[in-house]
């Protein structure tokens, strides 16, 4: 029996592999997706996603979906709460319908995209098991059933335990010293109504000491509860999760210093609670350029869940491989991951970068001066009357600030991003605020330096931010960058 060949192969029907077969298919560009799940209702679909403007929903635009997503969004989902272990109110902000991160189903997410698709696009029940070079121009990829296919283009979008990153790197994901234990209260309103109140109607966080919860409220009215801890590796090995009851007390253990209310997520808890341990690959993981394969989503850049990056960058990473070189723009921490989407480009999908105001890099004699922190400690840098901060009011939200700190470290950058520059092949822009003292002009020029083909252009009048303070001048710049 022949060897089937197919032009075009994505591993993998998550969210990055479905959009990209989407945006190919709205290209006039069939490709053959395969996935290890008997059929897309084999298991459910996890929780809710904020779906982020210049990113997912980007994607989404170049799908042509992005009309059909809007209808799907959950109302009020883009409410926030933080709060302390005492259960104190720290941080709370109302959806206003305003925000550019609209909630969705993650399920309803993948639905959109499977509904879009050919009839037969996704091989169900397609589990892959090894892939090599096969010859010139093809590569064999083996399945579980004993068959076997070629592909003229195979693309990894096969999540964290990839079997194509193999062919590519020889990285391998990380535990980074967070467990999570996943539960559900179902029927929040009715069947756990001070749970409800608690964690309100959109996205909640309550974080100390190294521990906290993560949580949500669903379109269907449940709650999706992470409690999350810095633990050793081998931890959750030691809770027995077929015991629902046992398991529930053994995490309310580590939490027995937390307000009631709080305790009260995990010990209500419906069901049997769900252990995870968290990985992330290295960051800056890159690899040579290898014609014929790529990898994108969590196969490419597997990182921790706390920055609400990962369905995003899959989906943008699907859109930008099939369409084409793009222009990437990146401010402040978005400028960080936008110079690293760079480095990983090994298909020349960005055409141009532009950071504006961007961190990352650790540059000597400028460190980060972050609001709410300061270069060295708690203090907050001040504005003087009448000069522009480019900032909201109070600095960032504490979430964001968590995310930052468990990405960045205690600098707030990578020690080694500025020698890896040299690597970055497009044309670069890079924007600053004159008056911007979050990260200085001079740590602007540092970051120009870096690339072999950039150049460096100041706004002023500008502080962090400035497409908001003066975005006349900020557009006229990024025009002439652009065309």
């Amino acid at each position: 029996m022949s060897t089937a060949h197919h032009p075009i192969a994505i591993i993998g029907a998550g969210l990055g592999g479905l959009t990209l077969a989407r945006v190919l298919h709205v290209n006039g560009i069939e490709a053959a997706v395969f996935d290890l799940e008997a059929d897309r209702d084999a298991r459910t679909q996890g929780g809710m996603l904020d779906i982020h403007e210049e990113t997912g929903q980007a994607a989404l635009r170049a799908a042509g979906l992005h009309e059909r997503f809007r209808e799907r969004v959950h109302p009020g989902g883009e409410a926030m709460r933080v709060l302390d272990r005492h259960a104190r109110v720290l941080l709370e902000e109302a959806d206003d319908g305003d925000g550019g991160r609209p909630e969705i189903d993650r399920g309803d997410l993948r639905d959109l995209l499977l509904d879009s698709l050919p009839e037969g696009a996704v091989r169900w029940g397609s589990k892959i098991t090894g892939a090599r070079r096969a010859g010139a121009g093809a590569y064999e990829v083996t399945l579980a059933d004993g068959t076997a296919f070629t592909a003229g283009l195979l693309v990894g979008a096969d999540g964290a335990w990839s079997r194509i990153r193999p062919l590519l790197s020889d990285a391998v994901p990380a535990y980074t010293g967070i467990s999570f234990v996943e539960m559900d209260l179902f029927e929040a309103d009715a069947r756990h109504p001070e749970c409800a109140e608690l964690i309100g109607g959109g996205m909640f966080f309550a974080l100390g000491d190294h521990r906290g919860f993560l949580a949500h409220r669903e379109s269907d009215g449940s709650l999706h509860i992470y409690a999350a801890l810095r633990a050793a590796e081998d931890w959750l090995s030691t809770i027995d999760f077929t015991d629902a009851g046992a398991a529930k007390a053994a995490l309310a253990e580590h939490f027995t210093d937390w307000a009631p209310g709080l305790r009260r997520l995990i010990t209500d808890a419906d069901g049997a609670p769900v252990p995870r341990l968290i990985h992330a690959l290295p960051v800056g993981h890159h690899w040579e350029r290898t014609p014929g394969v790529t990898l994108l989503g969590d196969a490419a850049h597997l990182m921790s869940p706390f920055a609400g990056e990962g369905a995003n960058l899959a989906m943008i990473d699907g859109a930008e491989l099939g369409t084409g070189p793009v222009a990437v723009l990146g401010t402040s921490f978005g400028g960080w991951i936008a110079a690293e989407t760079a480095l990983r480009d090994r298909g020349g999908h960005v055409g141009r970068l532009v950071l504006m105001d961007a961190i990352g890099p650790v540059v000597p004699g400028h460190p980060i001066a972050v609001p709410g922190r300061g270069p060295g400690g708690p203090s907050s840098p001040q504005t003087p009357v009448g000069e522009p901060s480019g900032l909201p009011p109070g600095g960032p939200r504490p979430a964001a600030m968590e995310a930052l700190r468990a990405y960045g470290g205690a600098d707030m950058g990578d020690p080694g991003l500025l020698e890896r520059l040299r690597a970055v092949s497009c044309p670069v822009l890079v924007v600053w605020g004159e008056n911007d003292r979050v990260a200085v002009p001079d740590y602007g020029r540092a970051y120009a330096a870096a690339f072999d083909d950039a150049r460096f252009e100041l706004v002023p009048g500008a502080g962090h931010l400035p497409i908001r303070e003066q975005p006349a001048a900020t557009f006229a710049v990024l025009d002439g960058f652009l065309g």
